[in-house]
């Protein structure tokens, strides 16, 4: 983390140098402010630098209990909806029969897969010839292998590592995991050798939610953050990060990345290094070292953009993207505030803070 800090401060300061662009009020401040930029970046606090980072999450995962005879249930998060799911198994298997069990088969074996039941309950048919013995049938799906037996745990696991299947889910519709296996009786008996009392291990599988958040010609997506689209490229902040679960992405947005996106937008793109990396026009140009100034005078914050299944047609760009309260912006900008204004004193004057490069003022 250190060797990165200083990397990102060292790009700082050859960017301000090479540019030789003012970001500040006035003509007449323009020297001392890069030279406060240079002395304020390398003496920064390396909190103050990573204060704004995004941990990253662990993805969603199901733990499919070769003991459970419910199965285990996936449903789908109220706050993401409709979606194409992938369900992959990441590790696990599991047998029918327990270790210690005189009379478990030579062929017993380790099994590594699962039924799937798509918004319905588990299906129990008899077994033609034991009418207090019932399997699980008519399911929906299978994932990795369910029939052929392997020797060990580790060859099973193995053999369906990384195995996936892509679901369809509404919101409010759910599937069921379930662990093969026949079961006694009406009601199983979980102490009884021929239920899933004796099963042991389990599998695990993991959730994904199929995204789109590519950059494409003529669909906007993340619009309004730092940087190209979604793509997280924007220099001294941290990358853009995908949610756990739900196609949403983490990154930063300024009111320097807001105005230069949407200047870019009315341009048709052809603005200073908007889609087409143009940089002989000056179209669009103050906004984009408007962004710039942003993220050197730490004025930008998280945002969370999307959610971009798959087919998604990118944001509405029509939407009115303002600067949240308690949030920092320039002072020349504080019509973008929600409120339409910064903090102020008992006077009703706008309360600023800082030195060039480092001006701000706290949206209400």
């Amino acid at each position: 983390m250190k060797d990165r800090i200083l990397f990102s401060s060292i790009a700082a300061i050859i960017f301000v140098l090479k540019r030789n662009i003012s970001y500040f009020e006035s003509k007449n401040n323009h020297k001392l402010g890069i030279w406060i930029a240079l002395i304020a970046i390398l003496l920064m606090p390396m909190s103050a630098l990573v204060e704004k980072g995004i941990c990253d999450v662990d993805p969603y995962v199901v733990f499919v209990n070769s003991n459970a005879v419910e199965g285990s249930m996936f449903a789908v998060p109220l706050t993401v909806g409709t979606n194409v799911y992938r369900f992959t198994i990441t590790s696990g298997a599991y047998t029918n029969w327990s270790l210690n069990d005189p009379y478990r088969p030579p062929n017993a074996g380790w099994y590594s897969g699962v039924k799937i039941y798509k918004n319905r309950p588990i299906k129990w048919t008899p077994d033609p010839n034991n009418s207090n013995i019932f399997y699980s049938t008519n399911a929906d799906y299978v994932l990795g292998n369910t029939t052929i037996p392997f020797a060990t745990y580790g060859e099973a696991q193995n053999n369906a590592m990384g195995v996936y299947i892509d679901i369809q889910l509404n919101e409010g519709e759910y599937v069921i995991f379930l662990s093969p296996d026949g079961k006694c009786g009406i009601v199983d008996d979980p102490n009884d050798t021929c239920g899933y009392g004796d099963n042991i291990g389990g599998m695990y599988v993991s959730v994904q939610i199929q995204c789109n958040f590519s950059t494409e010609p003529g669909i906007e997506r993340c619009f309004g953050g730092l940087g190209t689209q979604c793509e997280g490229d924007a220099p001294y902040v941290p990358p853009f990060t995908q949610a756990p679960i739900g196609c949403f992405i983490y990154g930063w947005m300024s009111a320097g990345s807001i105005l230069h996106d949407k200047c870019c937008l009315e341009s048709g793109n052809t603005g200073y290094m908007c889609a087409t990396g143009n940089k002989k026009t000056k179209v669009c140009r103050a906004e984009f070292f408007l962004a710039t100034a942003d993220v050197i005078g730490l004025r930008y914050w998280a945002q969370e953009f999307g959610p971009y299944p798959v087919g998604n047609k990118g944001d509405d760009t029509e939407t009115n993207l303002t600067v949240p309260p308690g949030e920092r912006v320039h002072k020349k900008y504080e019509p973008l505030c929600a409120s339409k204004r910064c903090r102020v004193d008992e006077k009703g004057r706008t309360l600023i803070y800082g030195d060039p490069p480092f001006r701000y003022c706290i949206c209400e």
